[in-house]
């Protein structure tokens, strides 16, 4: 089935709501901090209803977490458990990303030896 986003005139005026809904689309939920459901402000998906309503609010993208789930960089991602492996190589910025070369990365995810690291 496919899923459908529809916006009031209000809402699609503010372009952080917009890439914020986007984000549902993409099935990202929200970006969260500590105990709350937003918070994390490095993400368009932590922005809360106060903030992307705002027109003066800072823009932001997905961050490296929400690229990461979907799979946006998948050729230029890696995994590491430090307590098995080192890596050592070059990180880059997502901006980079047409760029980088096969040994540059654009996110690192640290893993540990179990759901709780």
């Amino acid at each position: 089935s496919e899923q459908v986003t529809v916006y009031s005139d209000n809402d699609c005026t503010s372009i952080s709501t917009t890439v914020h809904e986007l984000g549902h689309s993409f099935n990202l939920g929200h970006s969260g901090r500590f105990d709350e459901a937003y918070g994390d402000t490095t993400c368009a998906m932590g922005l809360g209803p106060d903030a992307i309503y705002d027109h003066n609010e800072p823009q932001v993208c997905f961050n490296a977490g929400k690229s990461w789930q979907n799979q946006w960089f998948a050729d230029r991602t890696i995994s590491v458990n430090p307590k098995r492996r080192s890596w050592d190589g070059s990180l880059v910025g997502i901006v980079d990303y047409s760029a980088a070369k096969a040994n540059q990365k654009v996110a690192i995810r640290i893993v540990g030896d179990s759901v709780n690291d």
